[in-house]
C-alpha cells in the first residue's frame, strides 16, 4: 500500500502541485525504488522518467529511458499521420473530433508519449461515418475486421501499422436514457488545434466524463492509467466544476462521477470534490480496491480472468455450468473477438478456436492467487462486480 500511495502522491504532485519542493527528490532512496517499481507495475514508468530522468536509480533509469524513447518514436510517427487524417476530414468538410488518447495525449499531458494508446479513436457524425471510413480506405488504410462494433466502424490500419476507429457514438445505447447521446456530444464541442491542425474536440467536461464512464464500463481494469488520465485532464484541460456536474446530470453519469471523485479521499482538488451519500460507501470501497489492485486483476471482464475467478477450485458440476455459459457466446461476440464474419458457417471454425483456447483451463486446479483471494474476500468477485456496477 505504501508504494501505491507514493505513486498517487507523485501523480498528484505533477497535476495538482501542493508543494514547491520536488516530490521525487524529497523521497528516501528506498522510497524511490518502491515508487519506480510500482510505476513499472502500472505501466507509468514514462511519467517518472519524463519528470525526473536524472534522478532515477538504476536499473529503472535504463528501463524507463528505453521505454520513453520507444514511445516517443512511435508517437512521432503516429502524430504526423493523425494530423494528416484530421486534415483529410477537415478538407473534406467531415465533422470529426479526436477521442480519448487521441485527444488527451496532446491536450492534457505535457508530452504525448506519456499517454500510450493502442489506436486512435475519432468521433464522426453518424450520417457521415460511412463517407469518412470509405475516404480513409481510398487513401490507403486497410480494414482489419469484417464487422464493426455497436458504436464504431470496423478498425482501419495504416501502412505504418497505426490503428484507427471511427466512432459515431461512444457508449452503449440504453433505453430510456440520453446517456452520451450523439446530439449532446456534438452540442458540447469546441474548436481548437491538435498538432497545429485545426480540429473540433469534446469540451473538457465531456472529455473527463467520457474517461470516467469508460473506466467503469471496463470495470476499472485500466486502474492507475484511468486515474492518471483524469488527473491530467483536470490539470491540463481545466474543466469547469459547475459545468462538470451539470453535464454529468444531463448525461446520466452523476453516480459514476460522484463515486470516482471519492475513490481516493482528498486526492482531487477541493473544487472538484463531490459529497457522497452513505449509499455509495460500499461501492466506493470496492472501486478503490479495484483501482489500486488493477495491475493484479487486469481485465476483470475478460474470459481468461473469469475462468481464474469462477472456474478454479469449484465443484465439477460448477465447472460444467460455467463451461456451458462460455460455450454459448453470441456470434457477434465471437466475430468481434476474432475479427471474422459472424455469419454461419464461416464463423464455426472460430467457435472451435475459442473453445480450444479456454478448454485447457477446464480441469486446472492450481491455487488461487493471493490477489484473487483478496478479491473474493472483499466481495469483488465477478458476480458482485456485475451487481454493483449494474446498480450504477
Amino acid at each position: 500500500m505504501k508504494s501505491i500511495k507514493l505513486l498517487l502522491d507523485f501523480i498528484k504532485y505533477h497535476t495538482f502541485k501542493k508543494s514547491e519542493n520536488d516530490f521525487f527528490l524529497s523521497l528516501k532512496t528506498d522510497d524511490r525504488e518502491e515508487l519506480c517499481s510500482q510505476a513499472d507495475k502500472n505501466n507509468l514508468g514514462n511519467l517518472i522518467y519524463f519528470f525526473n530522468k536524472n534522478d532515477i536509480p538504476e536499473p529503472w533509469k535504463s528501463k524507463f529511458s528505453a521505454s520513453f524513447r520507444a514511445a516517443s518514436a512511435m508517437e512521432l510517427r503516429r502524430s504526423h499521420e493523425l494530423k494528416s487524417v484530421l486534415k483529410l476530414f477537415r478538407d473534406s468538410h467531415i465533422k470529426a473530433a479526436p477521442l480519448k488518447g487521441a485527444c488527451i495525449a496532446y491536450k492534457a499531458y505535457p508530452h504525448p508519449a506519456l499517454r500510450l494508446m493502442c489506436d486512435s479513436d475519432i468521433l464522426i457524425s453518424e450520417n457521415e461515418v460511412d463517407t469518412a471510413w470509405n475516404l480513409m480506405v481510398e487513401n490507403g488504410f486497410t480494414p482489419t475486421e469484417e464487422i464493426g462494433h455497436h458504436f464504431h466502424k470496423p478498425m482501419l490500419k495504416s501502412k505504418l501499422g497505426n490503428a484507427y476507429e471511427l466512432h459515431y457514438h461512444i457508449t452503449k445505447r440504453k433505453k430510456n436514457t440520453d446517456r452520451f447521446s450523439a446530439d449532446v456530444l456534438w452540442d458540447n464541442c469546441r474548436e481548437g488545434d491538435i498538432l497545429g491542425q485545426e480540429v473540433t474536440f469534446l469540451a473538457p467536461e465531456v472529455t473527463l466524463l467520457h474517461c470516467i464512464e469508460h473506466g467503469f464500463r471496463d470495470n476499472l481494469a485500466g486502474g492507475m492509467k484511468v486515474l492518471s488520465d483524469c488527473s491530467f485532464i483536470i490539470s491540463g484541460m481545466k474543466p469547469d466544476p459547475e459545468k462538470l456536474i451539470s453535464k454529468a446530470e444531463e448525461m446520466n453519469v452523476l453516480k459514476e462521477l460522484t463515486i470516482f471523485m471519492n475513490i481516493i479521499p482528498g486526492y482531487f482538488p477541493e473544487k472538484y470534490q463531490i459529497p457522497a451519500s452513505e449509499e455509495f460507501d460500499d461501492i466506493i470501497k470496492k472501486c478503490a480496491w479495484l483501482l489500486i489492485n488493477s495491475s493484479d486483476t487486469q481485465s476483470l471482464g475478460a474470459t481468461s480472468t473469469a475462468f481464474e475467478r469462477e472456474y478454479k477450485n469449484v465443484s465439477f458440476i460448477g465447472k460444467i455450468r460455467f463451461f456451458k455459459r462460455e460455450i454459448f457466446k453470441s456470434p457477434k461476440l465471437i466475430a468481434y473477438r476474432y475479427k471474422c464474419s459472424r455469419n454461419f458457417p464461416a464463423i464455426i471454425p472460430y467457435y472451435f478456436k475459442y473453445w480450444a483456447e479456454n478448454s485447457s483451463k477446464f480441469f486446472r486446479s492450481s491455487k488461487v492467487s493471493k490477489s484473487n483471494k483478496q478479491l473474493n474476500e472483499t466481495g469483488t468477485n465477478q458476480k458482485a462486480l456485475r451487481e454493483y456496477l449494474d446498480f450504477i
